[in-house]
């Protein structure tokens, strides 16, 4: 007859451990966000008095906390709610827990695997739940730092204090306030993912786990990427529908260019917040703690260095925030690739969102048994630049096509889209480096004017030539030409894989 009364024992140490965790993180964020709020609704207040003129001193409904008694009433109400929320799911998993016990007990154990000690399960729960909270309250602390440092900062820059207050007003809450809207999807999904990876994880299913992670990645990727670029766009026109009975049009004005810069911090909170996921189900969940530590730290830092530059002043709290994200989401995919998706799915989280953004329908075609001698880095330099080209300088509802095939000796890769197109006269000189076709079309899109330069030289380090030429009615035709390697078993049999 197996144990089970082991079982019962460590689901009930398991699930009195958690209880306490939730507990503490429940009544941690709520004074956290609690003391961080007050601050803001402060602020808030403030900059609506002071636009309106209603302002009797320059700190005095930051000293006191609310403009009004409806204010205060307000935030009461808000906050009874959030507590109320959080108490409801607690309660939530503690019925569910006393309903399913039976069911819990009857789960047979095996016999031969090794009892662990109640200490011992403690240790292991603190090791895997304390570096994920501290992770967790990271970024609040970080806008709990901002709410002093700002304004002290741009008064430090010569700035007065009402026009400070008026200005983090703006920003907080405001910008910020539009911003929390798309990234709360994505700790949502950040949260789904770590089941779905440590379970891929306790079976050994490293295919599993490679497959989930890059699914996450992409959804996180075509989640973020179009928020951030559609909000950065319609910035101006967004908050003037919302606020424009409220505040004037030079500070609708000013907040205006904070989103436009702020929203870009959106792709990069979604694919944080999905690598911290990953890496979590991974068991790697310090990881993320460290680089959303860095990530903050460089945040301080440059907050300190340009906010207090008079020609930047609040504004140089979002290009702060896009450094943070950016620092702990590039070591974050790091691990993410040598803990679980095993390859960086560039296609998934740069050119199908890419795509999906331009309106353009991405399709490939390729044969099997087409095989070249070069490196993997390099080919990938080769079908990333004339792909995100064609993307870019495409027209809305076009399309590109990319195709691979054999022919005889040589393969063939070609990049085709229905775009722009590239004057007769300039297709001998775009393969030198930094020459553009157009200046003006270039600053629109970005770039140096080296991608075709880098696809020309990668190709003929392996013998291989590159040739442009038209498509009717327009749009242009890149055609990368190596010699063919030879490979055993290689059928040529042609499939069509569209990727809208």
């Amino acid at each position: 007859m197996k144990n089970t009364k082991p079982k019962v024992r460590l689901w009930s140490v398991l699930t009195g451990l958690t209880a306490i965790l939730t507990v503490a993180a429940i009544v941690g964020n709520i004074i956290a966000n609690q003391y961080a709020t007050t601050i803001n609704v402060a602020l808030n207040a403030s900059t609506y008095k002071i636009i309106h003129g209603e302002n009797t001193g320059d700190t005095e409904y930051f000293k006191k906390g609310f403009a009004s008694d409806e204010e205060r009433e307000a935030y009461e109400a808000e906050l009874c709610a959030t507590v109320e929320a959080e108490g409801a799911a607690l309660l939530y998993m503690a019925v569910k827990h006393l309903l399913s016990r039976r069911a819990f007990a009857q789960v047979a154990q095996d016999e031969s695997a090794a009892v662990l000690s109640r200490k011992r399960i403690a240790i292991r729960l603190a090791t895997i739940s304390i570096p994920i909270t501290l992770g967790a309250c990271i970024v609040p602390l970080a806008g709990w730092i901002d709410s002093f440092m700002l304004t002290n900062l741009m008064e430090g820059g010569g700035m007065d204090t009402t026009e400070a207050l008026v200005r983090y007003g703006l920003y907080s809450g405001m910008v910020l306030t539009l911003i929390n809207v798309p990234t709360a999807l994505a700790m949502a999904m950040s949260t789904n993912l770590v089941p779905a990876i440590s379970a891929g994880m306790a079976r050994g299913d490293r295919e599993y786990v490679s497959r989930e992670s890059i699914t996450g990645l992409r959804i996180a990727a075509v989640i973020g990427f179009p928020c951030a670029v559609g909000m950065s766009i319609l910035a101006k026109p967004i908050l003037f529908l919302f606020y424009s009975g409220s505040y004037t049009a030079e500070h609708l004005t000013i907040a205006g260019k904070l989103l436009q810069t702020s929203a870009m911090t959106i792709g990069l909170f979604t694919m944080v917040q999905a690598t911290s996921g990953i890496l979590q189900g991974c068991g790697k969940q310090r990881i993320p703690m460290y680089t959303l530590l860095a990530g903050v730290a460089c945040k301080v830092l440059l907050n300190f260095l340009l906010v207090r530059i008079p020609a930047l002043n609040i504004h140089g709290a979002p290009i702060a925030s896009l450094v943070c994200y950016t620092v702990s989401m590039a070591p974050n995919l790091y691990y993410v690739v040598k803990y679980a998706a095993r390859r960086f799915p560039v296609t998934d989280i740069v050119l199908r969102p890419l795509a999906a953004k331009s309106d353009v329908t991405l399709t490939c075609l390729m044969s099997d048994g087409v095989t070249v001698r070069a490196s993997e880095d390099d080919i990938y330099h080769i079908v990333f630049n004339l792909v995100e080209n064609a993307i870019k300088y495409n027209l809305p509802g076009g399309s590109v096509t990319v195709r691979v095939e054999a022919r005889g000796e040589q393969s063939i890769l070609s990049v085709a889209d229905t775009g722009i197109g590239i004057p007769e006269a300039d297709r001998p000189n775009i393969f030198n480096r930094f020459y553009r076709v157009d200046k003006a079309r270039s600053r629109e899109h970005g770039g140096s004017g080296l991608g075709l330069s880098i696809v020309h030289d990668a190709a003929a380090l392996y013998g291989g030539t590159v040739t442009v030429d038209g498509v009717e009615p327009h749009g242009t035709r890149f055609t990368v030409t190596f010699p063919r390697a030879k490979a055993d078993n290689a059928p040529e049999v042609q499939k069509e894989v569209p990727e809208t």
